[in-house]
């Protein structure tokens, strides 16, 4: 069984893992400043994963155990857990390189768990580019208006195919570990 967590930017990467985890019927167990309403930037990124929930793998399972209400009669291993960091660019190019190379994570107890998703230059520049209207207000809102209007996550992934966001990979590592895709 993997456990699949997502740290993510914002209030619209919180909406997108909520419905891929509904479309693909698992747990994404989110993980963000605030619920989103304070953003983790790309460079904050690799230290944020060694605090809170990400201190080691006893903080992670209280962090789970929370989140599933205390219906978790076990405890994660490590060898369970995939942790997707969703992130914007945002123009900060040096933390791009080190990020998607997993460097700024080397000191994190959760290293070899970790899955870099990135969208460049941001996760709205990469909608619009699928031919969705992202407004300046509201976008949270829009986000599950986009998303409601999909018929599936296959048609998530193939209009994001090609764009610079590694979404479509995160969809596809999340389907090879969920039987109804399989």
């Amino acid at each position: 069984m993997t456990v699949f967590v997502a740290v993510e930017h914002g209030e619209c990467e919180i909406r997108l893992c909520k419905y891929l985890s509904e479309w693909l019927r698992t747990d994404i167990v989110p993980v963000s400043r605030n619920k989103g309403a304070e953003t983790i930037s790309l460079r904050e990124s690799g230290e944020f994963l060694k605090q809170g929930p990400f201190k080691d793998l006893n903080a992670l399972n209280r962090y789970y155990k929370e989140y599933k209400k205390g219906r978790v009669s076990r405890k994660l291993k490590m060898s369970e857990i995939t942790i997707f960091v969703i992130m914007d660019v945002d123009s900060d190019r040096l933390s791009a390189k080190s990020f998607r190379s997993k460097d700024m994570f080397r000191d994190s107890p959760f290293y070899e768990c970790i899955v870099p998703v990135m969208s460049d230059p941001d996760l709205d520049s990469i909608m619009k580019q699928a031919g969705f209207e992202i407004p300046e207000r509201n976008k949270p809102k829009r986000y599950s208006e986009i998303l409601d209007s999909l018929e599936s996550v296959d048609e998530l992934e193939s209009l994001l195919q090609g764009k610079d966001t590694d979404i479509p990979r995160m969809i596809g590592i999340i389907k090879g570990h969920c039987p109804d895709f399989q």
